[in-house]
């Protein structure tokens, strides 16, 4: 066999194209649990989740990364926003819109506004503190729906070992 021919056809230019790679996430791209269901897991549920997988509290991460991304959520990152505010996360306004979209920027994942009220923004009242509860709480019927048929209630079994 002559040298040339060893040549002609690289095995592993054909198993690696660099070109159809993705490209590569900052931070894990976690899954959110319940993603496209009733049941879709909070932002703020997803970014201890996040930290948690990053062996950090979440308040280093969103210091450390997400400030990083987001310039402007700098002033986030005081006890006071985290004890107050974190909540609204969840909801409609602009902390929520902000560090969704640092989260989507970091993960790679596009979906994670249905972690959020953000998608029902044209109809609920911008003014959104009544909407978000400051406590857990669960609805006693689908509690006792979930309870019947056996499944496990959401947030119950997923306690986060790291708190803001």
């Amino acid at each position: 066999m002559k040298k040339s021919d060893l040549n002609h056809f690289d095995p592993l230019s054909a198993l690696l194209s660099y070109d159809e790679m993705p490209a590569r996430s900052r931070l894990y791209a976690l899954t959110p649990i319940g993603l496209d269901t009733a049941r879709t897991e909070g932002l703020l549920s997803y970014l201890v989740r996040l930290a948690e997988a990053h062996s950090v509290n979440p308040r280093r991460l969103i210091r450390t990364e997400f400030v990083a991304v987001q310039p402007e959520i700098a002033h986030l990152n005081h006890l006071s926003f985290f004890r107050n505010n974190a909540r609204t996360v969840n909801g409609l306004g602009a902390y929520a819109q902000k560090i969704c979209d640092a989260t989507s920027t970091l993960t790679r994942l596009a979906n994670l506004r249905y972690s959020t009220l953000l998608p029902l923004q044209n109809l609920l009242p911008s003014i959104g503190d009544g909407l978000l509860s400051r406590h857990l709480r669960w609805c006693p019927s689908c509690f006792a729906g979930m309870a019947k048929s056996g499944d496990e209630p959401y947030g119950l079994s997923e306690q986060p070992a790291i708190y803001w």
